[in-house]
């Protein structure tokens, strides 16, 4: 049931189902709805014109009315089946002669109006709860531009999908009932579905609208109350959204669980913005990473997950909520093992604050390998955006350079990094991160004399330029150890407490 039903008892009594998602069963129901979406685009409705013009209440079982005075609703068009449903000939709903499904229907257009949103009822031809009829209600603008007028269809329920319902063992039913829902908000769809499939889930429905002002809004298209939630949402900077975008988009979903009464939400930000401003290098800096961690507090995120943050200690004192740092090395390690099969490696770090990572890489390859890996430093020392540092310390010389970093932004740094390991004679450079930003297409770093640059699915890489390097990156999929690291850490074992 969903919030619609939820809110309004007297709905939920009249109908066995109300759901705004709107999902029909119905073939021609889904493609009423799915040509009212397209119309919509990012006004508050369409014109009943359009949707005339359009042909949506056309078919046998289509209606169309326009709200009157006294709360009733002058009958604008009703198909031959549609005006049987109702009991025959009328001028306005109130005196349609099925009086119960005409005061259903008035009680149901009032609140589709009301919310400006599409609704899916369910009920029986004579209006009670037994659902093998649906009806799908649209709302629609007439003169003036006002939300005043409804679109719509009956069609009866699929008798298939209630035997299969009806067949279905108990215990696969609570079994769906039981799993998280899994949403993944803009560009992070592809990531989100990989993780909804490794831990065996369906990737759940959900609307994201821009309005003309540039506000927008999203919100799951099923139900959630009772139910534990995990939201993917990688929270870097593309084409058509900032971080900030991406972050308030992912706060008020947060938002919109948390009213529609989501037992748990729970975040996977492969990505996670401002990580690097984890501390106060300057008099008055911000430290950002804790202002990130505060506005997830203050939406109720029951826990974050993260890939490969620029500072692991920084990100587990600013949450205070439980966190999932999910490391690359395992995803690495094979590649690494492949790209540079019998030739002697080291590990090279392009600055020192990513030492420890880069010597917990070089552990790990002596590990798999049973040979002794070097490492290496690049001195780099950053301000007001310029970068400086020339000392190099360790040996590359005859070797494949491992260059590995938390992610690449410009390829400033990695590609400073290259040209030092060339200098001192590395026989071969490969660079790898986390996260591939690639910001202006890293031109620094694809013309240095780096041989391969490989970068996990965390941020999403560019049509464009995968195009353009499709010989020389290579994308490793860290879903599988995401969805493991929120397996391990208990997110799924909750569920049925």
């Amino acid at each position: 049931m969903t919030s619609l039903a939820l809110g309004d008892p007297p709905l939920r009594r009249l109908f066995g189902e109300l759901d705004y998602a709107a999902r029909a069963g119905s073939e021609r129901l889904r493609q009423m709805s799915e040509s009212w979406t397209a119309l919509r685009g990012a006004s508050l409705a369409p014109s009943w014109e359009d949707a005339q013009r359009a042909g949506f209440p056309a078919f046998p079982w289509g209606f169309a009315f326009r709200a009157a005075a006294g709360r009733d609703y002058d009958r604008l068009h009703a198909g031959p089946q549609a005006e049987q449903l109702l009991g025959g000939s009328f001028a306005k709903l109130g005196s349609a002669p099925n009086r119960r499904m005409s005061v259903r229907l008035r009680r149901l257009f009032d609140a589709v109006l009301a919310a400006g949103e599409p609704v899916l009822a369910r009920a029986d031809r004579a209006g009670t709860k037994r659902e093998d009829l649906e009806i799908l209600v649209l709302p629609v603008s007439t003169a003036g531009g006002a939300v005043d007028a409804v679109v719509g269809g009956f069609a009866p329920e699929p008798r298939s999908q209630a035997a299969a319902g009806a067949r279905r063992p108990a215990a696969l039913r609570q079994a769906r009932d039981d799993a998280p829902l899994v949403f993944a908000l803009g560009a992070s769809h592809d990531f989100g579905l990989a993780v909804a499939h490794a831990l065996g889930c369906e990737l759940s429905e959900h609307e994201e609208r821009v309005f003309e002002d540039g506000e927008h809004k999203a919100r799951p298209l099923r139900p959630v109350q009772g139910r534990c939630a995990i939201v993917v949402h990688s929270l870097h900077a593309d084409e058509t959204q900032s971080a900030n975008d991406k972050l308030c988009r992912l706060l008020f979903f947060i938002g919109a669980l948390k009213d529609s009464g989501v037992r748990r939400a729970r975040v996977i930000a492969p990505y996670l913005c401002y990580a690097r401003k984890d501390r106060r290098t300057k008099p008055n800096d911000p430290v950002s990473t804790r202002y990130v961690a505060q506005l997830f507090e203050a939406m109720g995120v029951d826990g974050v997950s993260t890939v490969e943050v620029h500072n692991p200690a920084a990100f587990e004192n600013a949450f205070r909520v439980p966190k999932v740092h999910v490391g690359v090395h395992e995803v690495m390690l094979p590649y690494l093992l492949k790209a540079a099969r019998g030739e002697r490696l080291a590990v090279v770090s392009p600055d020192t604050g990513g030492m420890k990572r880069a010597e917990a890489l070089r552990l790990a390859l002596e590990e798999a390998t049973g040979e002794a890996i070097s490492k290496a430093f690049m001195e780099k020392q950053r301000s007001q955006g310029e970068v400086w540092g020339d000392l190099f310390a360790g040996d590359v010389a005859g070797r494949t350079a491992v260059i590995v970093d938390d992610l690449i932004s410009t390829g400033g740094s990695m590609a400073r990094t290259v040209a030092e390991c060339r200098k001192r004679g590395a026989a071969r450079v490969l660079c790898v991160a986390a996260h591939g930003l690639f910001i202006g297409g890293a031109s620094a770093l694809f013309a240095s004399d780096a041989d391969r640059v490989a970068v996990t699915n965390s941020v999403p890489l560019t049509a464009d330029l995968m195009a353009r390097h499709t010989d020389r990156i290579d994308v490793l999929d860290v879903s599988g150890a995401v969805a493991t690291a929120a397996r391990e850490a208990g997110w799924l074992s909750d569920l049925n407490h």
